[in-house]
């Protein structure tokens, strides 16, 4: 039987704490445009544990019920098992319950049966009587997707999908990279893949990466692969942060994590995909993306937590909804246009030489990075024919999918536009011309 909404509001209360509160927020009600007075609203999806976290993700996201459900470890030892699931929840629409290995949780078959499923994926190193349990559920039809090791699971879960579009190639203990990748794998068709720990990809996984592959780790982690992009940062919170600004995803919900436990990000990533949403990975004191995300929120946008408030603190909550987007905006001055080359005089090689660049304003802001302390810097060119840019000295980094050069600097930084150097495209340097030969004179 599917569950009647009212019936659902009722296990809802009972399983989870849903904590609704207003939060100030630098939101913008365009992205990308600062509103001091927007309101964001902060709500938590949360259980007495991870296995109630995904039954409490679950009822807030299949309302209606849903036909199939995937059943994975919530064990630490075990999730990396399953860390490749989340495309397939994608495609069949449904919700990931998560179940100690040992046995099945009540609270993961209570909720199947109140979903009203009749198909259970039971993927990963789930027992025997977790599978037996199962199996025993009136009107179940189980799949079990188990393999020798995670690269037989991947491989399992990979020839499930239909088509995909692509692939994300994580290293062999690369959980953290996947959850980072998770919902947008699942939103858009993408398998999730899992490298050797040499890097290299197992031949059995070659034949799902699909025409666009991305490579999510450094190269310790995840061999080259040719025409694939990767993405990677310093540690995971720095990869996530890059992975939400290269990928495209929708902000009216934004989705936060541990990212240190993973195991609720998991659970969570179905969810997210349904809206194709971001989910970040936070610590205990900050969350690494959270200034980048508050400048594409919008003051309708909710930030909704994985998890109580011992896994992600309400004040890093709090910081992702109201992150300061830093000073207002300088125009910078206009650069010098660069000098028309001279016509040399009549001769065989005379060149006309090529007119210099015009120079480029910009515009930028300062973030104050409250994981590392440091001063965050992003610079918008306003022109084409920039090759760098640097701030007091510091070379900024390209980041072409938001039109913008960052920089850090470390510590707390005053920045003016006057620190700020535009290193415009060279001006060609116009040709001497040949000098015409003189006649030789007649004999």
């Amino acid at each position: 039987m599917i569950k009647s909404k009212k019936s659902l509001t009722t296990l809802a209360v009972l399983s989870m704490a849903l904590l609704v509160a207003p939060v100030q927020a630098f939101a913008a009600d365009a992205p990308g445009s600062a509103s001091p007075n927007a309101t964001v609203s902060n709500s938590r999806l949360s259980g007495v544990d991870r296995v109630g976290t995904s039954v409490a993700i679950a009822q807030s996201g299949w309302s209606n019920g849903s036909t199939s459900v995937i059943v994975a470890p919530a064990n630490d030892a075990n999730l990396v098992d399953a860390l490749s699931v989340a495309p397939l929840a994608g495609e069949l629409k449904a919700p990931i319950l998560l179940t100690g290995t040992d046995a099945l949780d009540p609270q993961v078959q209570n909720e199947i049966a109140a979903l009203g499923a009749t198909k259970v994926y039971a993927v990963g190193a789930l027992s025997t009587a977790v599978i037996t349990s199962l199996q025993g559920i009136s009107g179940i039809n189980v799949t079990v997707m188990q393999g020798v090791d995670r690269f037989d699971t991947a491989t399992k879960v990979a020839s499930m999908l239909q088509s995909p579009a692509g692939s994300f190639v994580v290293g062999y203990s690369g959980l953290a990279d996947a959850m980072s990748v998770a919902s947008y794998a699942a939103a858009n068709n993408y398998a999730i893949l899992i490298s050797n720990p040499d890097g290299s990809l197992p031949a059995s996984e070659a034949a799902f990466e699909g025409s666009k592959v991305y490579t999510v780790g450094g190269p310790t982690l995840v061999n080259d692969i040719s025409g694939a992009t990767r993405l990677y940062g310093t540690d995971r919170y720095a990869t996530n942060d890059i992975v939400l600004n290269d990928m495209s995803y929708k902000y009216d919900k934004v989705y936060v994590a541990n990212g240190e436990t993973l195991v609720d990000a998991l659970a969570g990533s179905a969810l997210a995909a349904q809206t194709n949403s971001p989910i970040i990975l936070a610590n205990s004191t900050a969350a690494y993306a959270a200034a980048d995300v508050s400048k594409l929120m919008t003051s309708n946008s909710q930030v909704i937590s994985f998890g109580g408030s011992a896994v992600v603190p309400d004040s890093v909550v709090g910081s992702i909804a109201s992150v300061t987007t830093g000073t207002p905006s300088t125009t910078g001055t206009t650069g010098t246009t660069g000098t028309t080359g001279t016509t040399g005089t009549t001769g065989t090689t005379d060149t006309t030489g090529t007119a210099g660049t015009a120079g480029n304003g910009f515009t930028f802001n300062t973030v104050s990075d409250a994981l590392t302390g440091n001063t965050i810097v992003n610079v918008t060119v306003t022109a084409q024919g920039v090759t760098g840019v640097t701030v007091k000295g510091v070379a900024a980094t390209n980041i072409p999918t938001q039109n913008m050069w960052r920089a850090s600097l470390v510590g707390t930084v005053t920045v003016s536009a006057s620190d700020i150097i535009l290193t415009p495209t060279t001006p060609t340097t116009p040709t001497t011309p040949t000098t015409p030969t003189t006649p030789t004179t007649p004999t």
